[in-house]
């Protein structure tokens, strides 16, 4: 799983956790937060909803909801008893492999460059090493600095470049970053099309849409080139968002418009996320998804400006756009530094109907299958919860907890997804 930005704060695509470096209390928001917790606050939540407003994030969904019902098929295959993990998988087992190369090509490179001076911009086409009808190649956008380093340009720097400037432009308290990936649009803006950047909510608006493709570097590349040969500079940045809202996308083989396919692509996702839990029983799991995913999708069909809008609207804390979100969406799962959990369920919700802690407990049991990993990290957020009795077996071996009167979010998934009787083992 690739956290983004983590060091003082951090978020986790697909599995709606958002980690703060300081001491976070839901039931008491009005409190005086330190204007460098706002800002770390704000980016983060950010990344939130791209996650749930992109084709970037709803396909990183996708790929690892089908990467666990692939391990999952692949352990039923085995009789119940030790069972060795990482559990392995086919090659290519139902186009698995393919998503997630080509997810992590779309990602780029994830590591941090503090100095980092453009001075070249290559384009590689990269053979898929799998066999498929409807992607042969990808192509990289490679940077290189003055110093000789190289990174591909892809979703994390795009995203973290958005989330970077939009933090900077909402908010008091932004410290430094390093420059790959946090000025990394900025410098390819400077690097190819300067003019361009002049206005910064056009790089905003460039991030923003690009992030609606499964290659979004060479997207924005391609993009400022266009734009750059056409000599087009936005009178407003909105014209950026209907250049592309305009323009026809190719998605699985298919011409759609931008948000047709994001829509499809949303409907599709939702349905592959319910399976992880099906039935009446987990109405609470579903809502989640629902309010998510439909959140996402609506503002992109009535407000398709509204990442634009919210640096419009000024400083965070008086911002309605910003109010407006943390109480129609609510907030991803909050981890502070005292390992306190935290969430603000959107309003209408209890806790009882709302069940977005799930989404942590998956990348849990995730990390068990696919990494080997016997700790549940849920274990400070079972502490919070008077229904649960945390033991060693949390440490130990949380699939263990499965026999439970009441099943805590890790043991629940091991039961609906029939892995009783398994005990991981490593190899």
């Amino acid at each position: 799983m690739n956290k983004l930005n983590a060091i003082l704060g951090s978020y986790m695509p697909s599995f709606f956790l958002m980690g703060v470096s300081f001491p976070f209390s839901s039931e008491n928001l009005k409190a005086p937060f330190d204007e460098k917790w706002i800002s770390i606050f704000t980016h983060e939540y950010i990344h939130f909803l791209q996650d749930i407003s992109t084709y970037v994030g709803l396909n990183n969904a996708y790929v690892y909801s089908e990467h666990i019902h692939g391990l999952v098929n692949s352990i039923y295959q085995h009789p119940k008893g030790n069972l060795t993990v990482p559990v392995s998988i086919p090659g290519n087992y139902a186009n698995i492999e393919l998503n997630q190369f080509v997810n992590t090509e779309g990602i780029g490179t994830l590591k941090e460059v503090d100095e980092f001076f453009l001075v070249k911009i290559k384009r590689k086409r990269k053979k898929v090493p799998f066999q498929n009808d409807l992607v042969k190649k990808l192509t990289n956008v490679i940077l290189k600095s003055a110093k000789g380093d190289k990174v591909v340009f892809g979703s994390r720097a795009i995203m973290e470049s958005m989330a970077y400037m939009m933090e900077r432009m909402i908010t008091r308290g932004s410290v430094s970053a390093p420059d790959y990936p946090y000025n990394a649009a900025e410098m390819v803006v400077d690097y190819i099309y300067p003019e361009f950047g002049k206005d910064k909510l056009n790089i905003i608006a460039l991030c923003d849409a690009c992030m609606q493709f499964s290659e979004p570097g060479k997207i924005f590349v391609q993009t400022l080139e266009v734009f750059k040969s056409q000599k087009f500079i936005p009178d407003n940045a909105n014209q950026v968002i209907d250049h592309f809202y305009s323009t026809p996308c190719i998605q699985i083989g298919k011409t759609v418009s931008m948000v047709q396919g994001l829509i499809s692509m949303g409907m599709m996702v939702g349905d592959r996320l319910k399976l992880y839990l099906q039935g009446n029983d987990f109405k609470p799991f579903s809502n989640v998804i629902h309010k998510l995913l439909g959140f996402g999708m609506n503002e992109r069909i009535k407000n398709r400006y509204f990442m634009l809008d919210i640096v419009r609207k000024g400083y965070v804390l008086d911002n309605p756009l910003m109010k407006r979100y943390i109480v129609s969406v609510g907030t991803p799962i909050i981890k502070d530094c005292n390992e306190d959990y935290w969430s603000i369920l959107p309003k209408g919700f209890s806790s009882e109907d709302y069940w977005i802690d799930y989404f942590p407990a998956i990348g849990q049991v995730y990390n068990c299958l696919a990494k080997g990993q016997d700790i549940c990290n849920m274990i400070p957020w079972c502490e919070k919860s008077p229904k649960v009795n945390v033991d060693d077996r949390c440490y130990m071996e949380p699939w263990s907890r499965v026999k439970d009167t009441y099943l805590c979010p890790y043991a629940m998934l091991w039961k609906n997804w029939n892995l009783e009787g398994y005990i991981p083992t490593e190899a």
